[in-house]
């Protein structure tokens, strides 16, 4: 019981730092595994949509998928060349977009969940 008390609250306090629209720190420039700096952008999972559902990113930029709702979601290309796989709630994923381009993505388990990447 108290573990079920924990995960709603935890579960609510990211909903509510999740509804406002994209801000600042959705990016942030972090070591990558080799020490260089590298941006990350972060993309909520909603209950019914990714927030924000477009994000402009440079060559380069990691994006990570969390799932802040309470149902499990996908983050998968449209033209399926990359897929995130199940994303439980509190879970993330991510990708590193190293080409230009427009990548647009779906959620497979709720069909109105979409969203795209545009790399510059």
């Amino acid at each position: 019981m108290r573990k079920t008390i924990v995960r709603l609250a935890i579960l609510g306090m990211l909903l509510v730092v999740s509804v406002g629209p994209a801000a600042a720190s959705d990016r942030e420039d972090r070591p990558d595994a080799n020490g260089a700096r590298a941006t990350v952008v972060r993309v909520r999972m909603l209950d019914n949509l990714f927030r924000p559902r477009a994000a402009e990113v440079a060559k380069g930029t990691r994006v990570t998928w969390v799932n802040a709702g309470a149902v499990t979601h996908t983050a998968t290309a449209k033209n399926g060349s990359w897929d995130s796989g199940n994303v439980d709630p509190g879970g993330s994923w991510s990708r590193v977009f190293r080409r230009a381009g427009t990548f647009r993505y779906v959620c497979l388990l709720h069909a109105d969940m979409t969203g795209r990447i545009v790399v510059g």
